[in-house]
């Protein structure tokens, strides 16, 4: 039932597996700038340098196809799953 209820009323996944749930976010403080593994990853060019430096998920863009999470380096760890999207602070460009 809880589980039932995260989806239905409260519109978020607590696995973090359905696609339209999620959101990829990159953490600022995690992602290191001279890094652009995630950038040169995506195929569908969601990911740009922000401000700083810092790498965004253009989360309009971003078909959820984790490859972006999966080319971070584990040094870093700088990309999380979030449900529901919502939770995405929102980016300036």
């Amino acid at each position: 039932r809880d589980e039932y209820e995260a989806h239905i009323l409260e519109k978020r996944c607590p696995a973090l597996a359905c696609e339209e749930l999620i959101a990829y976010y990159i953490l600022p403080e995690k992602c290191e700038r001279s890094c652009d593994a995630c950038v040169g990853s995506c195929s569908v060019e969601a990911i740009y340098t922000g401000k700083r430096g810092i790498k965004v998920i253009d989360q309009e863009k971003c078909v959820k196809c984790g490859t972006c999470l999966d080319a971070c380096p584990p040094q870093y760890d700088a990309i999380r799953r979030l449900s529901p999207p919502s939770l995405v602070p929102p980016s300036k460009k």
